[in-house]
């Protein structure tokens, strides 16, 4: 009889790890299924100094990648060929956007030298746009040491929604908004002359996660506004159609490289060496909010969807990086404690689509991987675990319904639901990890040089 017993409880737990089995298995087909590979494709590394780039045209028919020679490939996405290749200069390119039609794109040099326009289909160079001088601290010194992530994927190029105008860099603290169907010069923007370059390199010897650009100028979403900060301690605002300075954003403490629009562009955010970080109203200058000392560090790290809210984390330097127990969340206009992430020890946060959840990395628990939070409330919906010797995600991906989580590291790309449920795991696609809009593609590093396109869906 004992025997007998055994020999079922053997069965029925040998035919549920097969339904476990089988389960993945099917959950692998049902929702990400590799549609090609993408042949030339390299993988961004900080080691090697290299942007990584994956982004798919609105309409998700081509798919921009980074290719080994510096050089960027459009990919045509229903058969996987590449469709033309985009030529830099011995440095390659920082910044790409398609435009809105998906047969034209945006391209800047890396060295700030030059924006470049080019017919997607062909690869031929449709015009140029000149950057830089000659002795611009750009290319004195084309340092890129970024906090977190923002070093490793390369960044939209600067131009307005409406795709009429671009924002270069002439010398260091000397900008210009230029029309591109015209490539003439409508404003002038005179920031500050003064380099800090040296400073710069000294600082980020001994400070970790020490922003050093020697440019960071944008537009705000709305392309009415632009902000220049380029490292010192006056960031400074300005009216994109008139071209008057609104103000000069005075911080009162150290130098300044980094400066965030939130989605409504009402306001922008800015975040010194020190982690000292305040709000400022756009359309005036004023500023509204500040948080964040010296001893206690506050870095931007994510508007909330409406651009009520800023999310802050902190890291303190004893015997290595230590991150802030809890993950502080701001209203934006009174610089008010909203919401706190209690033992998040997060250094990012990424906020779902609909601006209902957050999912931060955890810094401090081993067994974590990430946690997903409710916005409004701070309590939290799951911890996502985290195995023994596994990579931590170098970043989080939401898909466009908000309904899949990704975590993509230099191991493999894992999905999650927002849930927290376990979903798949892509084991050959590495960081970075980018959806089409409509989000029926998934486009994924991988492995020596060969990227992925996968194909997305629940049937």
């Amino acid at each position: 009889m004992q025997k007998t017993l055994l020999i079922l409880a053997f069965a029925v737990s040998t035919l549920l790890n097969a339904s476990a089995v089988f389960a993945q298995q099917n959950a692998v087909e049902n929702y990400a299924r590799l549609k090609f590979n993408l042949t030339d494709f390299r993988n961004p590394s900080q080691l090697r100094g290299r942007f990584g780039l994956l982004q798919f045209s609105p309409d998700g028919n081509r798919l921009a990648t980074t290719g080994t020679a510096r050089d960027l490939k459009i990919y045509d996405t229903a058969s996987g060929k590449v469709l033309a290749t985009l030529d830099g200069d011995r440095y390659g390119f920082n910044a790409f956007s398609f435009y809105p039609d998906g047969k034209t794109a945006l391209a800047q040099d890396a060295n700030y030298s030059a924006l470049r326009l080019f017919n997607v289909e062909t690869g031929k160079l449709i015009k140029s746009i000149d950057g830089s001088a000659a002795y611009a601290a750009s290319k004195k010194s084309n340092i890129n040491a970024l906090k977190g992530l923002s070093g490793l994927e390369m960044s939209a190029a600067p131009v307005t929604p409406d795709w009429k105008t671009v924002l270069i860099q002439k010398n260091e603290g000397e900008y210009e908004t230029v029309e591109i169907a015209t490539n003439t010069v409508s404003h002038k923007f005179q920031h500050s002359k003064k380099s800090s370059a040296f400073r710069d390199i000294l600082k980020a010897a001994f400070v970790p996660f020490a922003p050093v650009l020697v440019a960071n100028a944008n537009f705000s979403p709305d392309g009415k506004y632009a902000v220049i900060a380029n490292g010192n301690a006056f960031p400074s605002l300005w009216n994109v159609e008139t071209g008057n300075l609104i103000g000069r954003l005075e911080t009162q403490e150290d130098r300044v490289y980094q400066a965030f629009f939130s989605p409504d562009s009402r306001l922008v955010a800015t975040t010194n060496i020190d982690g000292v970080t305040k709000v400022w109203e756009t359309e005036t200058g004023k500023m509204l909010a500040s948080f964040g000392s010296k001893k206690d560090k506050m870095f931007v790290s994510a508007w909330s969807s409406d651009s009520k809210k800023l999310v802050t984390f902190s890291y303190k330097l004893k015997f290595g990086v230590t991150f802030r127990k809890d993950m502080p969340i701001w209203d934006a206009h009174s610089g008010k404690l909203a919401v706190n992430l209690e033992n998040s020890e997060a250094e990012n946060a990424f906020y779902s689509p609909d601006g209902k959840l957050i999912v931060t990395g955890n810094r401090g628990n081993k067994a974590i991987m990430a946690q997903i939070w409710n916005a409004d409330t701070g309590a939290l919906v799951a911890n996502l675990p985290r195995e023994k010797d596994e990579d931590r995600a170098l970043a989080f991906v939401w898909s466009p319904d908000g309904k899949y989580l990704l975590a993509p590291s230099p191991q493999n790309v894992k999905i999650w639901s927002a849930k927290g449920e376990f979903v798949q795991t892509l084991e050959n696609a590495v960081f970075p990890a980018r959806f089409s809009l409509d989000g029926k593609l998934l486009a994924t590093g991988g492995k020596n040089d060969v990227g992925f396109v996968w194909q997305v869906g629940e049937n």
